[in-house]
């Protein structure tokens, strides 16, 4: 997103304005209300992630111009003849437009004054030029630069960041670094492509994190002498990469923000492109990583998340990846492929053979209207049969270590679904099997793992009947009874059992609780086929 400085004028400006006294004037209380103002603006920015930076200024007391290398510099006090102007202060700003850098600006200009009410100063609404921070995103190169190749920048961008974090250099600080190489090697690189493009990058990456520290030393009359040289450069051995996305996983963050500073820092997506994929605003999401970054801001990452805080986040990237521009499915499974080969735990692989097995049925989960398929309905020609073998493969390696966890579980479950050739041929007792094993994997499976005794409840009915499935649903209706998947599994099992006005009615339910449009609308449907059948059952008797 583009910054914006916005200065503060307190005096001159296009046209004449209101006058008012110096501040020294103002009764106590009036500065006060300014002041709580101006803590409110900051604090709002700073809620919404757009808040780089605000600074006051004391009034003007010296100018300065410098007349060349013959001339001593002119000095003066007070206002020059030039000008009646007198900068009080500045924001810098981070927003996705220049709507809404005004629509900020117009909001500060208000701020009390005398006697309390507005002041309406003129706010001077300035861009960063385009060379300043965070504006170097790959997928942004122009049509210049598209000789370069895109994917492999794409992929040299997470392994050198993970250098520069892995030395101790400050996440967020490293990221800014290393766009600003990034602007750097689309300059250079066309004519003088490096030999080695990832310690070029480094190299350069470096250089600008010592540029900002001499800078902000010498703005604090504080320059050390540790700041002097840049670390040395040297790309690190091993997989980068993986180290990266564990320390994506600290512990200190949120899983909401442990699957978003994954796909920005790891996978080498975009703001907006993530935003897209979770259906959220592009200012909601850039929030979000920025207090990501805020919440490891100056500490060490050499002790980044466990093994088990990863695949928990790529199994919600994974989850959140069925639907939006981008493929986060896609995402998740390649990351994942990474992990097993750094880690021989079984639950990796577990997990990987888990979303193959389940992204090999994507291609069927919708008809050409865009509408949900259910399992039993969808044509099994559409599976992608290449996946399932490799998904088949990678789970036989994990089960072979004979360690079961969850994701060898559920891809068990999910690899018996992908083997039938259809819905009647599907080995519900296996599958019951599987899912005893899951619940016993927790001490409380009805409180700790909820889902996993919701989908025993659908192979309870498929091999004892739908009376005993609808029995075993009976013991979640406390903790699930208002989520729409409880309704939804419920009117499965009276449709399993031919109550096909219970079925309509536990439909109509689930639709009501759904949340996500497509599965709304298949409820509905789901509710007008149950009646429907229920009529012409009526009519044939």
């Amino acid at each position: 997103m583009p910054k914006y400085l916005l200065l503060k004028h307190y005096r001159g400006g296009p046209e004449p304005h209101h006058p008012f006294p110096p501040m020294d004037q103002w009764a106590p209380e009036d500065v006060e209300a300014h002041m709580v103002f101006l803590r409110h603006v900051g604090e709002l920015l700073e809620e919404r992630g757009e808040l780089v930076g605000v600074q006051a200024l004391t009034p003007v007391q010296t100018w300065v111009r410098y007349g060349g290398p013959d001339a001593a510099p002119v000095t003066t006090d007070g206002p020059l003849p030039e000008t009646s102007d007198l900068v009080a202060g500045w924001y810098m700003i981070d927003v996705e437009s220049h709507e809404r850098a005004v629509e900020v600006a117009a909001y500060i200009s208000s701020e009390p004054g005398p006697g309390g009410g507005p002041l309406y100063e003129w706010i001077d609404v300035r861009e960063v030029m385009s060379g300043s921070r965070r504006t170097a995103d790959v997928s942004a190169l122009d049509e210049s630069a598209r000789g370069l190749d895109e994917g492999a920048l794409r992929a040299l961008v997470p392994r050198v960041l993970a250098g520069l974090v892995r030395r101790g250099e400050d996440f967020d600080a490293a990221e800014d670094a290393l766009q600003e190489a990034l602007l750097e090697a689309l300059r250079v690189w066309p004519e003088h492509p490096p030999r080695d493009p990832r310690a070029w990058l480094a190299t350069v990456a470096t250089r600008r994190l010592v540029d900002a520290r001499r800078s902000e030393a010498a703005r604090h009359r504080r320059e050390e002498a540790t700041y002097a040289e840049p670390r040395p450069a040297a790309t690190e051995e091993g997989d980068d990469t993986l180290f990266l996305l564990f320390c994506c996983c600290h512990s200190d963050l949120a899983p909401a923000s442990q699957v978003a500073l994954t796909l920005r820092a790891v996978g080498g997506l975009t703001t907006r492109e993530i935003a897209d994929a979770f259906y959220v605003p592009e200012a909601t999401m850039a929030q979000r990583i920025s207090r990501a970054k805020r919440a490891v801001q100056g500490r060490r990452l050499d002790q980044p998340g466990d093994l088990a805080v990863v695949l928990r986040v790529l199994y919600l990237v994974y989850t959140a990846g069925h639907g939006g521009r981008v493929d986060l499915a896609g995402e998740a499974i390649r990351l994942a492929r990474q992990l097993t080969l750094a880690t021989e735990e079984p639950e990796a692989r577990g997990l990987l053979a888990l979303m193959l097995l389940n992204h090999a049925r994507l291609p069927a989960r919708l008809d050409p209207e865009g509408r949900i398929v259910t399992l039993d309905r969808q044509d099994r020609g559409l599976w992608d049969r290449r996946e399932i073998a490799e998904g088949a493969r990678v789970l036989q390696s994990a089960l072979a270590v004979q360690r079961p966890g969850r994701y060898q579980v559920e891809a068990a479950i999910a690899a018996l679904h992908d083997d039938a050739v259809s819905a009647k041929e599907t080995d519900w007792p296996q599958i019951l099997s599987w899912y005893d094993d899951l619940v016993a994997l927790t001490d409380d499976p009805v409180r700790q793992d909820p889902a996993a005794v919701l989908g025993r409840a659908v192979a309870v009915g498929h091999v004892l009947g739908a009376a005993a499935g609808l029995r075993e649903t009976d013991r979640l209706r406390e903790v699930l009874g208002e989520r729409h998947r409880w309704h939804a599994v419920r009117g499965h099992l009276h449709e399993l059992s031919g109550d096909l006005p219970a079925a309509a009615t536990a439909y109509a339910d689930a639709a009501r609780r759904a949340t996500d449009v497509a599965e709304r609308d298949h409820l509905v449907r789901q509710a007008a086929r149950a009646r429907a059948a229920e009529l012409c059952n009526r009519e044939t008797l």
